[in-house]
Order: C-alpha cells, then structure tokens, then sequence
C-alpha cells in the first residue's frame, strides 16, 4: 500500500503550487511499468485532483499527453458512439488533436468519461486490440451511468483505482514537511516522539483537520497562509457539488439532496439519525444519502456482529457518516471559523471530528484498489451493549479501532472485543503519545482476568497503522 508512506519519485518536478505530490502518483507509475497494462479508471468525487494528478503525470512520464474532457467535448462523443475500430478511433483523434498518438508514448486521457458511456464500453478494445496505447480514464459520477447505461461494461479488462481528497501525509508534503513524514516513519514502538516534534506535529494536524484536504482549499492556504481566506474557496466546492444534484437525473428530489447533503456534514463521524433529517419520510432519507455515497460525497460506515470473513452489515441499523472531507464538513457545521480563533486544541477534536479524520484515512488505506467500505462493531449481547468506531481487516484479522478525542477516556468496548474475539491487537487512536503495551483485565462478568495488546496511535499517526500491524503480527 502506497499510503503506507509516500515516496513522491525523486525526479518529480512540482510544475507550480497546485501541482503538489499525491500518493497515487507512485499506483501511476506502477501501471505504466505493467507488462499486462489494462486501461485504468480513476474514481473519485469531484475536485479531488483526478484531472491534475494525471495530467501532470502524463507530462511528466509520456512524450505526449493526449486529454479529452467529454463534458467540455461534446463533439468527440460522436466518434465513440459510431467507431467500428480502435485504429481508425484514434486516428481521428489524431486528425482532430493534431497530436501523435503514438503507442507507448502517448498518454490517452478521457476526463468526466460518465459523459459517454459509449467511450466506457469501447476501453475493453483499447486493451484487447491497442494494449500497447496506454489509456487513463477518470469520473466523478461515474455510479450512476454504471448503474443504468453501461450495456457491456468492460469486466476484467480495466483497473480501477480510487481518489480521496489530499491525506494528512499528502497535506504535510504539500507543506514542505517531507522530513517529519520520514520522522514518522521510523518511530518504534517504544520511541514515541520528543515533546517537542509531538506538539508540532499536533499543530499540523489541527491545520490540516480545519483545511481539509481538497486541493483547491489547500492550494488557498499554501498561497496566502490564512485559514480564514480558505473559506471561499470551500463555499465553491459547495455550491460545485449542489450544483451536480440535477445530473442525478430523475433517481431521487434535487431538494432531498440538498438537505441530505447539509444535514450529513453535522453528522461526520457519528451515527447517522434519518428521521431528524427534516424530510418526510425514512425512504426518502435512504435514498438521498444513498445518492451521496453514489457521488462519493460521504461514506457510510456499516455496523456488523460477527468478525468473520466475508463482513456482513446488519440489515435496518443505524449506520455512521464519514463526509467528503473534513475541511468541508467543518465549514458547513459553522464550527471551522470557532475553532481557529481558540487555542484549545482538544476543541478540533470534540463533535466527531477525530472520528470524521480517522475514518477519511482509513477509506486511502482500503479503498484505494477496490471499492471502499468502512464497518464499526456492536455487541450481539442484549446484556452488555459494546460499540467499536471501527474494525480494520487486516490478513485473516479484524481490528478494533477507539478513537478518542482526548488524551485518555475508558476502554470497556475494546476490553469487551478482545475478550470475545482475540484479535493480535487493539488500537486506541487518540491525543496522546505512542505507546505499545500489554493490558490484564478484569471484566465484571467474568472471574477469571484476560491480557491484550493494546497500540495506542496519536491522531497524527494514524496513516502508519499497517505498519505497525505487520510488525505487531511478525512478532506473535
């Protein structure tokens, strides 16, 4: 996993200030080198880079780059829907681009690809007769032309990559702050950080978790170093993405969405309650936030019972939301403008943010090959109701998750899990130090006392738990 911590290649020249390294650049590099190279389709929200991430990586590693937006070119969608072949296919586009398409030199990028599902369907020709001609795909919408315009989607001849908004990792290259990520990297269990580059890395953090990680924000931010000149360019994407709701087409009531998508970003981190959604009916609120999830603008996080493989949501449960993007979400809570003019730190965390931050890490540490899913745990006992804010697969484990908004806070949950399932290791994420340690405990039921590891991560490392993991597993 590439997020595991990000070696931007040491001859990538940043072009200008949004031009800021991402961790998809080295999955970029890794399909290109890719003897058996299928198209590649990037999804992702809109404004999360996709565009930028690949353009600049086309100039940067292809003699030519090729792009065609199908939103903005609406011409070209003619000779997708009426091209017999590939060949002749790419040279009209040559004709027309009055560029070299040239195979194994030219980058073929189709950006907003939703626009023309037929372009969708003809990428399993690009790989099956051009395997040679690298192509690059990217969407923003893509779930619902999927869903009801693709007669013959090209299964197993594409890859399928996801785009998040920039991680905390990619926000401190962005910063200049290369030297601290490797810092990171090569922190032990028992060396924790010194006071000193604890504290700095807290105050990074807390930059980051009132940014967000949209590029066009953070491009704000690195021009001006105001947090407060940032807030127009969030009050943008905003109104970009309300202004998307009538692209839904006739799935769902633009007015739903619009208040489904206000009232998701109060609900960051937390259980999502649909009957105070202000609409008129739960079906209503169902299909409006499934809409959202459909544009990547939250996540639900499922609950489950079991622990085995495959995980399996419980049916008509609450479900958590994580939003977009932190940033955001702050801004239309109307808490970010609050929280920059204090000086209590433990305030950025309060309100589901840290969750909100956790979960935002955990979708770059699953979801960037397949699609992304997020799951917390409930107890099956009536008796003793324990909730974990998240499980991590990992191998053949599920590993419970605390995120705590504090230094410290009770542990019953995790005590409750590792009693019933024995998983190699608990983590606490929370506003304290590193720290690696065998907890024995006693639980009120039960008379005989259990130990458990416990991995206690301080927020700003939470990007480093596979990591840990591997060497917590290696050590068992």
């Amino acid at each position: 996993m590439y997020f595991l911590h990000i070696k931007i290649p040491p001859d990538l020249v940043l072009l200008d200030l949004v031009d800021i390294p991402r961790a998809i650049t080295p999955l970029l590099i890794e399909w290109k080198n890719n003897s058996d190279r299928k198209p590649l389709i990037i999804r992702g929200a809109r404004q999360v880079g996709k565009t930028h991430a690949v353009t600049s990586f086309g100039k940067k590693y292809f003699k030519h780059c090729f792009s065609l937006n199908f939103e903005k070119d609406r011409d070209y969608q003619k000779l997708f829907e009426t091209s017999q072949s590939i060949s002749k296919l790419l040279a009209e586009l040559e004709v027309l681009s009055r560029l070299p398409i040239t195979q194994g030199q030219t980058l073929v990028f189709f950006d907003e690809i939703q626009a023309c599902p037929r372009a969708i369907e003809l990428l399993r020709y690009f790989y099956e007769e051009a395997p040679q001609c690298p192509v690059i795909a990217a969407g923003s919408l893509l779930e619902f032309v999927l869903e009801k315009n693709i007669s013959s989607f090209p299964v197993g001849r594409v890859t399928m990559r996801y785009m998040y908004p920039l991680s905390f990792e990619e926000y401190l290259l962005a910063e200049g702050e290369g030297k601290l990520l490797d810092y990171f990297h090569n922190l032990g269990f028992n060396d924790p950080a010194v006071d000193v580059i604890h504290e700095k890395s807290r105050q990074c953090l807390r930059h980051y978790l009132l940014l967000g990680g949209m590029p066009k924000v953070v491009h704000a931010y690195l021009t001006h170093k105001n947090l407060l000149q940032t807030e127009e360019q969030k009050q943008d994407l905003i109104q970009t993405f309300r202004d998307d709701f009538r692209k839904y087409g006739n799935r769902v009531n633009t007015d739903n969405l619009d208040i489904a998508f206000r009232e998701a970003a109060h609900y960051m981190g937390q259980q999502f309650n649909y009957g105070q959604m202000g609409l008129d009916s739960r079906h209503q609120a169902l299909q409006a936030t499934g809409m959202l999830e459909k544009a990547m603008l939250l996540r639900r996080v499922r609950p489950v019972q079991s622990v085995s493989f495959p995980l399996i949501p419980r049916k008509k449960s609450v479900s958590k939301i994580i939003f977009l993007d932190v940033g955001l979400a702050q801004f239309m809570s109307g808490i970010s403008s609050e929280i920059i003019h204090s000086d209590n730190l433990s305030s950025v965390y309060k309100g589901g943010i840290a969750e909100q931050f956790v979960g935002q890490t955990l979708l770059t540490l699953v979801g960037t090959h397949s699609h992304p899913e997020l799951f917390f745990w409930q107890s099956q006992r009536k008796s003793a109701q324990s909730e974990i804010d998240f499980v991590y697969p990992y191998q053949a484990y599920l590993i419970p998750i605390e995120v705590k908004y504090g230094k410290g806070g009770a542990l019953a949950s995790l005590h409750q899990f590792m009693h019933q399932h024995k998983a190699p290791v608990a983590i606490r994420i929370y506003d304290g130090p590193l720290r690696y340690e065998t907890l024995k405990i006693h639980l009120p039921q039960n008379q005989k006392a259990f130990s458990y590891r416990l991995l206690s991560l301080p927020l700003y490392l939470i990007h480093e738990l596979p990591r840990f993991l591997t060497q917590v597993v290696a050590g068992i």
